[in-house]
C-alpha cells in the first residue's frame, strides 16, 4: 500500500513521544486534522446492495459482505477499507479483489462498471471473531498467499484455519482429489474413490456448523460421491434455508425430493431403462433412452449406453462418460462431475419400462 507523504508527517507530530515538543495549539490541530481525514473516509453501509442485472452484496458486519449473484451460490467476502476503496477477500473460494465505493459509500462499483446502490439498510452483525489457532492468524496476516498457498497446506492447518473462518481451507480439507475427477470427466476414467467415513462425518458437521454455501455445497458432494444420498440432500436443504438461503441447493434438494432409502436400498432394476427423463440441474438436463441403447437430447447428442458393473456409461463428445444409476423403474441418479446431485425422472409423455 502507498502511503501518502501528509499521513507520514500527521502520524509523526501525533506521536507521544513528539507531540509535547510542539506547541499545543498546532499539536491539537494536525491530530484533530488527521481525525478528520479518517472519518472522511467513505464506507460501506450494512445493508442490501442491489444491481438488477447481477444480483445483490449484502453488506453484513464492518468486514463482512455476502455476493449473491442470481442463480448462484452466494459468497463470503472479507473487505477493509483501503484508501477509498474497499480491498476484498473471497473466502470461499481463496482469492481477491479490489472494489471501489461510490456516493459516500452507498454504492460499491465491483469493476468494469457493475455497481451495487444501496436500496435496504440493515443493522450490522458484529465484525468476524478474531483467529485463535497458529495457522489461522498466519493466514489472516496475508490473505491473498495463504490463499495461494492453501493446496499444500497440512490437514491439521487446513482444519485450524476453517475452524478460524477460512472457508477455503474447509473446501480443501474434504475436496477430494479433484485431478481425478477431471481425469474421470475427460478420459472415461473410473470415478474417484469416496473419503472414508469420519471425513464425511466431519465435512457434513462443517457445513452444518458454518455459514458458507459453497462449504455446505461441496459437504453435500463428497456424501453423494459415497453413496449417502440422503445425507447430501439434508446438507442442501440446510444450505437452501436462511441464512445461507443458496438458491442452487434449493433447487437441487427439491429434485431429489423423489429419493427414498428403502428406493435407494433395492436392487437397481435389469438392463438399460426407456423413454425421456429429466432433471432441473446437471449438465444432462433432458435425455431419451431409445432403442439398443441409444440416447438423445442434451444439446442434440447422440450417445450409446451400456452397462458397466450395473452403471449405465454414455460417451460423450469431450471424451469421457456421463454416468448414472437406476432407482426403481422411473429414476435415475447422476454420479459424474457434470451430473452430480442430479436426479431424473421419468416423464409422463414417454414412461420409462
Amino acid at each position: 500500500m502507498e502511503i501518502g507523504v501528509q499521513s507520514i508527517l500527521l502520524s509523526w507530530f501525533c506521536h507521544p513521544s513528539l507531540r509535547r515538543w510542539l506547541p499545543l495549539l498546532a499539536g491539537g490541530l494536525l491530530c484533530g486534522l488527521a481525525t478528520v481525514s479518517q472519518a472522511a473516509q467513505p464506507a460501506p453501509r450494512c445493508g442490501v446492495y442491489s444491481n438488477s442485472q447481477l444480483g445483490e452484496i449484502h453488506v453484513l458486519s464492518p468486514d463482512l459482505m455476502q455476493r449473491r449473484v442470481k442463480d448462484s451460490t452466494p459468497e463470503l467476502l472479507h473487505y477493509q477499507r483501503v484508501d477509498g476503496q474497499l480491498k476484498v477477500f473471497n473466502l470461499d473460494l481463496g482469492i481477491g479483489d479490489a472494489y471501489t465505493l461510490l456516493d459516500d459509500g452507498r454504492a460499491i462499483d465491483t469493476g468494469m462498471d457493475f455497481v451495487y446502490t444501496l436500496t435496504r439498510p440493515l443493522s450490522c452483525q458484529p465484525p468476524m471473531p478474531a483467529a485463535t489457532s497458529v495457522a489461522g492468524q498466519a493466514c489472516w496476516q496475508d490473505l491473498e498467499a495463504c490463499g495461494q498457498n492453501s493446496i499444500q497446506a497440512s490437514d491439521k492447518d487446513l482444519r485450524d484455519m476453517c475452524a478460524d473462518r477460512l472457508w477455503f481451507a474447509c473446501t480443501r480439507l474434504f475436496a477430494g482429489e479433484p485431478a481425478a475427477w477431471l481425469q474421470s470427466a475427460l478420459a472415461a476414467g473410473p470415478l474417484p474413490k469416496p473419503l472414508p467415513a469420519d471425513r464425511l462425518e466431519e465435512a457434513a458437521q462443517i457445513c452444518l456448523k458454518g455459514m458458507s454455501g459453497a462449504v455446505c455445497k461441496e459437504a453435500a458432494n463428497v456424501n453423494w460421491d459415497a453413496g449417502r444420498y440422503l445425507q447430501a440432500r439434508a446438507l442442501l436443504r440446510h444450505a437452501c434455508a436462511a441464512p445461507l438461503a443458496d438458491p442452487t441447493a434449493c433447487l437441487a434438494a427439491e429434485g431429489m425430493a423423489s429419493l427414498t432409502g428403502t428406493a435407494l436400498a433395492a436392487p437397481a432394476p435389469a438392463g438399460l431403462p426407456r423413454g425421456r427423463f429429466r432433471s432441473d440441474t446437471g449438465l444432462a438436463r433432458d435425455i431419451t433412452f431409445g432403442d439398443s441403447g441409444q440416447v438423445t437430447g442434451f444439446a442434440g447428442l447422440v450417445m450409446q449406453a451400456r452397462l458397466e458393473h450395473g452403471l449405465i456409461h454414455m460417451r460423450h463428445n469431450q471424451g469421457g462418460d456421463f454416468i448414472l444409476r437406476r432407482v426403481g423403474e422411473g429414476t435415475l441418479i447422476g454420479l459424474d462431475m457434470w451430473n452430480r446431485l442430479s436426479v431424473y425422472e421419468a416423464q409422463p409423455d414417454s414412461p420409462a419400462h
